[in-house]
């Protein structure tokens, strides 16, 4: 994404056009790198690593155990991995809609080899060599599977599938490690570091000889705040969050050397692609914002013994007698004491997928459909337009981190999906615990467990949460923006408490009074991001008047006048930049499938009739927004499929993790929907689910924090919106 100082979105592209007419062309192949297509072609990928991406190796290849409650969390059994559930090597394949790599050494039970297959193994290093199952014994057991693979009568994979395939290294950790363990000092470590870089550089130029032209190079993470290195070691030099600063400091030189090795192995491998993760970086982030993230110990195992502080046991390791284990591994980063939560695997996916931490910003999902090596494509854009070269560069600026030093102001205009509070501010409702309790610990007047869509897309570009409108007595900050959404809010009647044209008119009201006290002046107003989320209780009302399908969506186009009218208003204030999401599907919420009698049901059990009519209303949305486009030349206006991602959420359920996807966590009358209109969650006779991380619906209306953190992911992939603009584009403008 190309960015340009003091240029709006429509005047940056009317200079790229000028300066090279064929830049549209590149915004045409961006959009078509999208992980959805994998699907149907799809990419092959072959792992090579220790414990951290191991997915049934160790079991499979050596018979070792990998007990309960090991796989807990997502496979509902213990599958060889050493966490709760995913580790970030599935993450990143359910990323590209691809199935889990099966373990290279579980070939004799049936293993499905069709797209790719994990040579990492539990334990493993890069020296010694030849040593089971070292980096080098990991590549040679690649070399014989492609010659089976691509031979005889199998013909899993031909030549030109190893070519475009992706080549994921993820290794070194047991190597600082096991040097440690044999006390080296810390020069003596580090002294050891060139030659295990030499076996990566090694392990790289076999695969490049056989075909591989597409690495993927994980560095390694904050060795010394697992917590079992913490435990082991009796002279401890702490950072300041409690990590060993020798064994981050190692790792840290180790990254240096892989980050080196990458840059040089790019220059002579030409035709390469060679992209670099610092997953230090996000792991870190993990332990030094812990609470940001909901974790509530970052050095301490869930599961294992002894207890605080790191609560591991060499003696009574996870799976093991005399272990124990947590009951919501979500509060935790570790797992056993070495290995991460799924939760926090799933944080430090998403943040691989931003492309915030690779070197260069390539998209994990670029390795899709592709027909072209990355310096193929490189070069016919250079043939096509000189200038793509320095597009490609400076879509490196467009990074969230930077936001706190050039922030962005956010103006959001909705209902419940995103009120943070102004409900009980506004109008002294009550919202109970347990609302708030998964991150909160408390109510905040927000409708679900946890974070909304709203507040995870603000820490996205580590700004902090929108403070409500309504919430202005209490000494609200507003440098950052304000919501004015409010539960229940609707576009129809207008003018109604608080109806979105009324937020509008606060808007206004607050605009005059923020420029008089210098809080936000008129740039700020003209380079905020104006968010609008608003027309579910607009359909969900008509149907609760017992309107047709046909009378309800007879009333959309009067919604739709209304939502022109506000981003009309709004641009006339000065506003220039709109982020529209589309409605989610109404006929899905156990709210609407408890309390209807005659069920037209879909195949996942959502209600046909509601879920036509979310989709009439979007689209109606959508051609608003083209025409919106088009009618207000300087604007950027970016539409998003709500609708799409969280009916993902319901037809793949088991995909993300989620066991009952139509039936609320918080509620009363237990299955299929937990939803009584009478004893609503947080209030008298409603009960509530141990483990919400296992439930799209929180209270048969909203969703959890565990699901609204998938659809954040999602939103800022730019996968769901029209145009492709990423979230982050309104930093720093």
């Amino acid at each position: 994404m190309v960015y340009v100082q003091g240029l709006g979105w429509a005047d940056q592209s009317v200079g790229l056009i000028l300066t090279l007419s064929g830049a549209v062309l590149l915004i045409i192949l961006s959009s078509s790198v999208d992980g959805q297509l994998c699907s149907t072609r799809p990419v092959h990928i072959f792992n090579f690593g220790d414990s951290n991406s191991d997915t049934g190796g160790l079991a499979a290849g050596l018979g070792y155990s990998v007990n309960p409650p090991n796989g807990r969390t997502f496979f509902g059994s213990s599958t060889g991995r050493l966490s709760d559930g995913r580790l970030v090597i599935d993450l990143l394949c359910q990323s590209l809609n691809l199935s889990l790599l099966s373990p290279y050494l579980d070939s004799l039970v049936g293993s499905n080899f069709s797209n790719g297959a994990n040579f990492a193994v539990v334990g493993s290093s890069t020296i010694p060599k030849r040593v089971p199952f070292s980096l080098n014994i990991q590549v040679m057991q690649f070399i014989h599977f492609k010659a089976i693979a691509a031979a005889g009568s199998k013909h899993w994979i031909n030549d030109e599938d190893f070519r475009k395939a992706l080549y994921m290294i993820d290794i070194g950790q047991n190597d600082l490690s096991d040097s440690f363990t044999n006390d080296l000092s810390y020069v003596q470590v580090t002294e050891r570091i060139p030659s295990v870089i030499e076996e990566i550089k090694s392990a790289v130029k076999a695969l490049y000889d056989q075909g591989g032209r597409n690495f993927w190079i994980h560095n390694t993470g904050p060795l010394g705040c697992l917590p079992q290195k913490l435990s082991l070691v009796e002279k401890k030099d702490l950072d300041p969050y409690g990590c060993l600063s020798s064994y981050n400091a190692a790792a840290r030189s180790f990254n240096e050397a892989l980050l080196h090795l990458c840059n040089g192995m790019r220059s002579e491998l030409k035709d390469a692609v060679i992209v670099y993760v610092d997953i230090y970086a996000i792991k870190y982030d993990l332990i030094a914002n812990s609470t940001k993230y909901g974790f509530s110990t970052p050095l301490m195992a869930c599961c294992g013994n002894g207890g605080p502080p790191y609560n591991f046991n060499v003696r009574g390791l996870c799976g093991q007698p005399g272990s124990h284990v947590c009951d919501e591994g979500t509060r935790f980063v570790s797992w056993d004491g070495i290995h991460y939560t799924e939760a926090a695997n799933t944080i430090v996916a998403s943040k691989i997928l931003s492309t915030n931490y690779s070197t260069p910003r390539i998209p994990f999902d670029f390795f899709c459909d592709s027909g072209l090596s990355w310096a193929d494509q490189s070069v016919g854009l250079i043939i096509t337009l000189s200038g793509a070269v320095f597009l490609i560069v400076l879509s490196s600026s467009v990074d969230g981190q930077l936001c706190p030093t050039s922030p962005v102001q956010i103006f959001n205009f909705g209902d419940s999906n995103s009120d943070t509070g102004g409900l009980v501010a506004g109008l002294g409702f009550s919202v109970n615990p347990p609302n708030g309790r998964t991150f909160f610990g408390k109510s905040t007047g927000r409708l679900s467990d946890g974070r909304l869509v709203i507040d995870l897309l603000c820490q996205s570009l580590n700004m902090s949460l929108l403070s409500p409108y309504l919430d202005s007595l209490a000494g609200s900050i507003f440098s950052n923006g304000a919501n004015f959404a409010v539960a229940a809010s609707c576009t129809i009647p207008k003018r109604f408490p608080f109806s979105l044209s009324i937020q509008v008119m606060q808007f206004i009201h607050f605009k005059a009074t923020a420029g008089s006290k210098h809080l936000i002046n008129d740039e700020g107003f003209r380079k905020a991001l104006y968010m609008i989320d608003i027309g579910q209780n607009d359909l969900s009302y008509s149907f609760t008047k017992n309107l047709s399908y046909v009378q309800v969506t007879e009333t959309i186009p009067s919604v739709i006048e209304e939502i022109k009218s506000a981003v009309k208003a709004l641009y006339d204030q000065g506003g220039r930049n709109f982020w529209i999401h589309n409605t989610g599907p109404l006929g899905c919420l156990p709210q609407k499938l408890s309390l209807v009698e005659k069920k037209d049901l879909d195949p996942y059990g959502c209600l046909s009739s509601y879920n036509a009519a979310a989709r009439s209303f979007n689209e109606a949305l959508l051609h608003l927004c083209n025409a919106m486009r088009s009618e207000l030349k300087d604007a950027v206006i970016v539409y998003v499929d709500i609708y799409a991602i969280k009916y993902d959420l319901i037809a793949n359920s088991t995909k993300y993790g989620f066991s009952t996807p139509l039936m609320a966590c918080c509620g009363n009358g237990g299955p299929p929907y937990n939803f009584n209109a009478g004893r609503l969650c947080g209030r008298p006779g409603s009960h509530v689910c141990d483990e919400g991380s296992r439930f799209v619906s929180w209270d048969g209306i909203h969703y959890t924090e565990a699901a609204n953190t998938i659809v954040a992911s999602k939103i800022l992939s730019t996968n769901y919106s029209t145009p492709r603009i990423p979230f982050d584009f309104f930093c720093c403008r």
